[in-house]
């Protein structure tokens, strides 16, 4: 967040800032593979779809989601989709609990608006649920329910605690 504040207040460069982002993931990289130790079984059986928005290349917020699920022991499927019938193949394969969705800018509403219908018309689990990220829902939080979502998570840990509720809840009424 502050090196995109940086940029938006133009005290660090286009390059700078790209160097700063390839160090973080390179640091998230080094802490890649949790021990099952770590594991607290909350997210045991549970199976995560985290999507950037179509054209979205602000990525790093996503890994970051994948990193706490995966230590809920999710089993986590995170990448782009270049396209509505790639999104449709996907939701075709595997029943998800859940789908997480970031978007950076304002430009990419629609799509991502699109991707949210999409999820709920074509995914197996009829009652999947859907939460947003991104930095835009901060600024503006009626685009959470605009877009279609259940819920906002405003960074990892938060997504985490939100997502693992859901399921508890499905536990207790099931």
């Amino acid at each position: 967040r502050e090196l995109g504040e940086r940029w938006v207040n133009d005290t660090m460069s286009f390059v700078e800032v790209t160097l700063g982002v390839a160090r973080m993931h390179r640091i998230l990289r080094e802490f890649d593979g949790v021990p099952e130790y770590m594991w607290s079984k909350s997210g045991f059986g549970c199976h995560a779809l985290l999507l950037p928005a179509p054209g979205e290349q602000h990525t790093f917020g996503l890994r970051l989601v994948q990193e706490f699920l995966l230590r809920e022991s999710w089993s986590v499927t995170n990448k782009p989709v270049s396209s509505p019938e790639a999104l449709k193949v996907i939701l075709s394969n595997s029943h998800y609990d859940i789908a997480g969705l970031s978007l950076s800018g304002e430009t990419m509403i629609a799509p991502f608006q699109a991707s949210i219908a999409s999820i709920r018309a074509h995914s197996k689990n009829r009652n999947i649920k859907i939460i947003v990220g991104g930095h835009l829902f901060t600024e503006r939080p009626e685009l959470i329910t605009s877009c279609g979502a259940d819920a906002y998570g405003a960074d990892a840990p938060a997504t985490v605690r939100i997502v693992n509720g859901w399921v508890n809840q499905l536990k207790v009424v099931t």
